[in-house]
């Protein structure tokens, strides 16, 4: 099965703890339909390879279960709404995060079919800006 994959955010800059939306195409070239039986939301710090875990990000489920259309028509495509929540939103520059710098993230998911077949989208960029302390 030859399914791919692309995702588009809702913007490009957000305050730490705002809701990102991301739309996550997923495009099937088959002939045959094609079902999506898992994605996975993935941020990373631009730059490290490991995802962010869940103190410091908050997903949103999206649902495949029974009643939601999660099959791909042959040579078809379906879109799916993702949404995340980052709540690091820098390097910061002291332990109270006082003007701390603005980071950025690396936003994608992990689309798994019904044959196994694993494919992700070319991650998206968005920076993630501090809640400035007013004073």
């Amino acid at each position: 099965m030859a399914i791919t994959a692309s995702i588009s955010l809702s913007s490009a800059s957000i305050t730490v703890g705002q809701v990102l939306n991301a739309v996550l195409t997923v495009s099937n070239s088959a002939a045959v339909p094609v079902t999506v039986i898992q994605i996975l939301p993935r941020i990373n710090f631009t730059g490290n390879p490991v995802p962010m875990d869940g103190s410091s990000v908050a997903y949103g489920d999206v649902p495949l279960g029974q009643g939601f259309n999660n099959i791909i028509p042959a040579s078809g495509s379906a879109n799916f709404l993702l949404s995340y929540s980052i709540y690091q939103p820098s390097t910061g520059l002291n332990s109270n995060d006082y003007g701390a710098l603005a980071g950025t993230y690396d936003v994608g998911a992990l689309v798994i079919s019904n044959d196994r077949s694993q494919v992700s989208p070319t991650v998206q960029t968005v920076t993630v800006n501090p809640v400035l302390p007013l004073f």
